[in-house]
C-alpha cells in the first residue's frame, strides 16, 4: 500500500511522543504500489537539497533494514534503482495537483519547492538513465 503523499504537511506528531507518535493523515492517494515511490517522495520533498544529498543513501539503507527486520528483503541494489526511478513521483504529484486544487499563495509556494526539489532529486540521482 502506497500513501501517493507522503510528505510532512500529512504528518500529525504527538507533541509528547507516545505509543504512536506519528499519525499519517490525507489518504485520498492510497494505492498498491512500490513502497519506494514514498520513500522517495518523502525525502525529494521534506529534505532541503543539501540535506537530502547527505543523507538519502542512509536513509533508503534504514528503510531496507527495517524491511528485513519484518522478514522482507530486497537486494540495496535493486532498491536504490527503484528509489532513483521513483523521485519522479513528486515532480508528477507537483506538477499534476497544483493544476486541480484552488489557488493560494502558500499552496502556490509549496508547489514550486516541490517541483524544484524533486527536479533536483531526479538530476542528482541520474533518474533519466533508469527510463526506458
Amino acid at each position: 500500500v502506497v500513501h501517493g503523499d507522503f510528505r510532512l504537511d500529512n504528518m500529525l506528531f504527538a507533541p509528547y511522543g507516545g505509543e504512536d507518535p506519528v499519525t499519517v493523515v490525507d489518504w485520498q492517494t492510497v494505492s498498491l504500489g512500490d513502497g519506494l515511490s514514498d520513500v522517495a517522495y518523502f525525502l525529494g520533498a521534506g529534505l532541503g537539497v543539501e540535506d537530502r544529498r547527505t543523507h538519502e543513501r542512509e536513509l533508503v539503507t534504514g528503510y531496507l533494514g527495517r524491511l528485513a527486520a519484518e522478514g522482507v528483503t530486497l537486494p540495496a541494489d535493486e532498491a536504490w534503482a527503484r528509489y532513483r526511478l521513483h523521485a519522479y513521483s513528486g515532480f508528477h504529484m507537483a506538477i499534476v495537483a497544483s493544476m486541480i486544487v484552488g489557488r493560494t499563495e502558500r499552496g502556490d509556494d509549496m508547489f514550486m519547492a516541490m517541483a524544484s526539489r524533486h527536479g533536483r532529486q531526479i538530476l542528482d540521482l541520474g533518474s533519466e538513465a533508469l527510463l526506458t
